[in-house]
């Protein structure tokens, strides 16, 4: 029964059924016992299991409801390096009302931390911002905040913190408390980079930083794209923070149709709004195929598109789509495709305006 081999205790039914008759108990009751025996190979386990499970679900769900901010900080500092569990705790903080503030260069550690009632995300969130890298941002800042940009390229050492390293902080929104758009600050990037090696003066006797050494090269001011911003989060922290773009467009669409968390599996079709994150090509004896996975802001949906569905809606499956897929939710979080819509483009419009 432990192994869960369900083919061999059917086998085995018979024979036990027939052993209890021969110890005059009740066929009715040794079926009926058998039947729990079934289940229990399925998924079971014994009755003191089973209340240490209970009370530490009893504990949980009191830290949970007493203690929010530090329950969830604690699941967050479990999962960093997981994107889906990370996205999927900061989903629980927002149900439960806990503010998740965004990455800071000046208040961001190398773990989750508690601020005034707020959940600080951590540096080593950031795709290519390794803990050596961390480290050496942590002990710079140790000696003083950072006060702009200037003095923030500046004072790192930019033999360990890289350009793409840079880059990947702007990106995050890590560096928005310097008041300049990320586009800003990206296309002055090689201008300041520049001018902190020529305000950095080194000698046999000493080392220091001069910001006045020279004049500060102007940054233009360019305004960020709303949806860029979002999708440069995606990339840099493998999932959305402030927002995922899919509120904006159901609210735009005013659309009620059921979340990607809400899909159960069932016989009929059902329509949902999707984003395409991933696509997989696959050649079939009938032809090519895909396997994508999609998203909204409630979770992530695999999508099987086989043969004749590929070849009539090839053109409209692109990463980063957004599209009404129609199918069938066959199991858990899978749907086979069977029909594929494309959002309106005024819609993206809309929302970049937003």
């Amino acid at each position: 029964m432990s192994k869960k081999n369900g083919m061999e205790l059917v086998k085995l039914k018979e024979e036990f059924i027939d052993g209890c008759v021969a110890n005059h108990h009740s066929r009715t009751i040794a079926e009926a016992l058998y039947g729990f025996i079934l289940a229990f190979a399925n998924y079971g386990f014994n009755k003191s299991h089973s209340i240490v499970y209970g009370l530490i679900c009893y504990q949980m769900a009191y830290l949970k409801a007493n203690y929010p901010h530090y329950f969830l900080l604690s699941l967050l500092d479990s999962v960093i390096g997981s994107e889906v569990k990370t996205a999927e705790y900061i989903s629980e903080c927002h149900k439960c009302s806990v503010m998740v503030a965004p990455l800071s260069i000046n208040y961001s550690q190398d773990r989750y931390s508690y601020e005034g009632h707020t959940i600080r995300l951590p540096l080593v969130c950031v795709k290519g911002v390794g803990s050596t890298a961390v480290k050496e941002l942590l002990d710079e800042r140790s000696k003083g905040l950072f006060n702009d940009y200037y003095e923030f390229i500046a004072r790192i050492n930019l033999r360990k913190i890289s350009r793409s390293i840079i880059e990947s902080l702007i990106k995050a929104g890590a560096l928005d408390e310097f008041q300049l758009s990320r586009r800003s600050m990206l296309n002055a990037l090689d201008e300041v980079l520049n001018y902190a090696n020529l305000v950095k003066v080194e000698n046999p006797q000493q080392s220091y930083i001069d910001l006045d050494l020279v004049y500060k090269p102007q940054i233009a001011v360019i305004e960020d794209d709303p949806m860029e911003k979002l999708q440069q989060e995606k990339e840099t922290l493998g999932f959305y923070l402030s927002e995922h773009p899919m509120l904006s467009l159901k609210k735009q669409l005013n659309y009620h149709g059921p979340a990607v968390s809400e899909l159960e599996v069932a016989p009929g079709r059902v329509t949902v709004l999707i984003h395409i994150i991933k696509i997989k090509h696959y050649q079939a004896k009938t032809g090519e195929m895909v396997f994508a996975t999609a998203d909204d802001e409630s979770g992530v949906l695999d999508l099987v598109i086989l043969p004749n569905q590929y070849r009539k809606y090839r053109e409209l499956i692109e990463k980063g789509k957004f599209l009404y897929a129609e199918g069938r939710v066959d199991k858990p979080s899978s749907m086979v495709v069977d029909m594929l819509h494309i959002v309106p483009s005024e819609k993206f419009t809309e929302i970049s305006q937003l």
